[in-house]
């Protein structure tokens, strides 16, 4: 059974958590140590996050339900 298939939740967004960066905590630690860096790595975050294929390689998603 999946979300989508209940029929009282209409599923608005799912997001990958961690994103592109799934698997490389200690690369993201050090982009976090330069602002520009890691201000660039956000925007990307961000833009990527919602892509499903982005979604299906993420370690944590987070389901955004209404219920009908």
């Amino acid at each position: 059974m999946t979300f989508k298939n209940q029929k009282d939740l209409r599923v608005l967004e799912t997001v990958g958590l961690e994103g592109l960066s799934s698997g490389q905590e200690e690369k993201v630690n050090e982009l976090a140590k330069n602002r520009k860096l890691w201000k660039a790595w956000l925007d990307t975050h961000y833009k990527t996050c919602t892509n499903p294929s982005v979604v299906g390689m993420s370690e944590h998603m987070m389901i955004i339900c209404r219920k009908l």
